[in-house]
């Protein structure tokens, strides 16, 4: 084997290398555009449903908070109405707050849902199962005070946003209450307890009635789970019966600028999706490059000399 004839080989390989290159980088091409077009093709929203009082009273008030839902994107993905149904046939008409509150007429298990809409009409819902209870009988002929129902407003805020606690104070006992203190405390994470108010009784309240307060408002500072703490003290007259004295319920502060959330009504391109088609892009007119490179063609070889005459050579000397 010459030299020409090893180096045509050694092309030849390299050509099938090249070949099998173009095609592995046209079937990346194929499935890079593939991804592409899955995460361009638009999700429903993924609704979040929230309430602060999952066992509440015949009669509280209970709030319910679908902020946490989450929009495909901030385009036309983005959540532009929400509706909310109570489990017992009631309900709220398409409404832009994530927020609503009703108070159940009847004890029992519930299901409450909401469900999200984009603006492509796409929808997600979700569900939350509430226990609504009779009222708690009475106690004793003493006042008996106890938080029967406190929530955060709103119960996700934004870090450093004006946050108002209200609370919903019974008189469970058989005598009125003359006056009393209500204490709110906020459970910061790595801080601990700092009070934020200190209510007192607008008016006397009688037995079995129920007073709304609202605290003062105060900032949201930290973020993480909170833990406010709403307590009943110097009830007079005095109680005896005070195990039910205090509540608790949780509140989430959120970070504003965690999300990069673009402004509503500007258009939106998934990264990933732009990405993905720069990829696809690449591998295909890489494949292209690749694919017409030419392997080296065989060199030509002389042509052999032909094979002598069969007739006798002329004479010599002529």
């Amino acid at each position: 084997m010459g030299p020409s004839t090893a180096c045509f080989l050694v092309g030849r390989r390299s050509g099938l290398v090249l070949r099998r290159a173009g095609v592995s980088l046209a079937s990346l091409a194929i499935v890079l555009s593939l991804f592409a077009i899955g995460a361009a093709v638009p999700t429903p929203p993924q609704a979040v449903l929230e309430v602060d009082d999952q066992t509440p009273f015949v009669s509280e008030t209970v709030r319910f908070d679908a902020s946490a839902s989450a929009g495909h994107d901030e385009g036309n993905g983005r959540i532009v109405a929400y509706r909310f149904e109570f489990g017992d046939g009631a309900g709220t008409a398409w409404q832009e707050v994530p927020f609503a509150q009703y108070a159940y007429a009847s004890v029992g298990p519930k299901t409450a849902r909401v469900t999200a809409r984009d603006g492509r009409d796409l929808e997600g819902s979700a569900t939350v199962r509430l226990d609504v209870l009779s009222m708690p009988p009475t106690t004793g002929e003493a006042p008996d005070l106890t938080p029967l129902g406190a929530s955060a407003r709103p119960m996700r805020p934004e870090l450093d946003a004006v946050v108002t606690v209200a609370v919903a104070i019974y008189n469970r006992g058989g005598t009125t209450a003359e006056s009393a203190f209500i204490d709110v405390t906020d459970v910061r994470p790595g801080v601990g307890p700092v009070l934020v108010d200190t209510m007192r009784l607008p008016e006397p309240l009688e037995p079995n009635d129920t007073v709304l307060l609202f605290s003062d408002p105060f900032p949201a500072a930290g973020l993480g789970v909170h833990t406010i703490i709403v307590a009943v003290r110097e009830v007079q007259p005095a109680e005896t019966f005070t195990e039910d004295n205090v509540a608790r319920i949780s509140m989430v502060v959120t970070d504003p600028d965690g999300d990069g959330v673009t402004p509503r009504g500007s258009p939106f391109v998934n990264p990933i999706v732009l990405a993905l088609l720069a990829a696809a892009v690449a591998a295909f007119f890489g494949s292209l490059a690749v694919l017409s490179r030419s392997p080296p063609r065989r060199p030509l070889e002389p042509s052999p000399a032909e094979p002598p005459g069969s007739e006798p050579p002329p004479p010599w000397p002529p």
